[in-house]
């Protein structure tokens, strides 16, 4: 029989001083480059680095209330959003909600500004479309835009004033009636018809979510299908947006936003 040529290693492996790439993280800090001979008999200079975690060991209440607290001095803002949690956190802003009941009461909980998740009513709103006004007429000469909401730092979204008054056009026509001593008129927002959702649908929403909830990860209960964003806020029938809840999550979300 012919011998097998046996498969030629790279001229870098047959180096004595090559260390192969899944070993290369623990020699990164080391003051010294060793051979994989020197690495593994000193392993007590390897032991001796400081290997910090970079996850939560425990979300308990406590800890998240720390890890809020840890965000809010990177950002240097007493309130966190969404995007901060991501950026910054260790922890999910779903989570945070999970644990509290709601990032409101996540924020009380940490001693962090809470306002901006204040139900405004639609007279607060035309108050504060009506102030920003006045700003950008100083400032630019015309009537505010979306954008001017979060640039002059308003405690609400500018789709929300949108959607709360049917469009921004709308609203804008709704503060100019209120500061014309006219009763304001908010427009209704749009309201959207229910389309039925297929069995087809319902079963790959169910299969993709494992047969579990989402929010407590119970399986083997009796589960509804559920829109992460809730149609009264705009949400969409799209699979992306739907999610299986057993009965007592699906009741105590309601058509708040997870």
């Amino acid at each position: 029989m012919i011998p097998k040529s046996q498969p030629q290693k790279p001229e870098s492996c047959r180096n004595a001083n090559y260390i192969s790439p899944p070993f290369k993280h623990l020699t990164k800090n080391l003051p010294f480059t060793p051979t994989p001979h020197q690495l593994f008999s000193n392993r007590e200079k390897v032991n001796r680095m400081p290997l910090d975690i970079d996850f939560m060991p425990s979300y308990d209440p406590a800890s998240i209330v720390a890890e809020m607290r840890r965000v809010a001095a990177i950002t240097g803002r007493n309130k966190l959003t969404s995007d901060d949690f991501k950026r910054f956190g260790r922890v999910s802003a779903k989570t945070a909600a999970m644990r509290f009941g709601s990032l409101e009461k996540a924020h009380v909980a940490a001693g962090l500004d809470s306002s901006h998740f204040k139900k405004f009513t639609n007279e607060d709103l035309l108050k504060m479309l009506a102030d920003l006004w006045v700003l950008t007429l100083r400032d630019s000469g015309r009537s505010p835009v979306v954008a001017d909401v979060a640039k002059y730092g308003l405690p609400v979204c500018g789709h929300t004033i949108a959607y709360r008054f049917g469009s921004w056009r709308k609203a804008l026509i709704a503060t100019s009636e209120a500061t014309h001593g006219r009763m304001a008129q908010p427009f209704p927002p749009p309201i959207r018809t229910r389309a039925h959702i297929s069995a087809r649908i319902r079963f790959n929403v169910f299969k993709r979510d494992k047969y579990t909830c989402r929010i407590c990860r119970q399986s083997g209960v009796e589960l509804v299908l559920d829109h992460v964003i809730p149609v009264c806020r705009g949400g969409t029938d799209a699979i992306a947006n739907l999610q299986a809840l057993c009965v007592p999550c699906n009741l105590g979300k309601g058509g708040d936003l997870q």
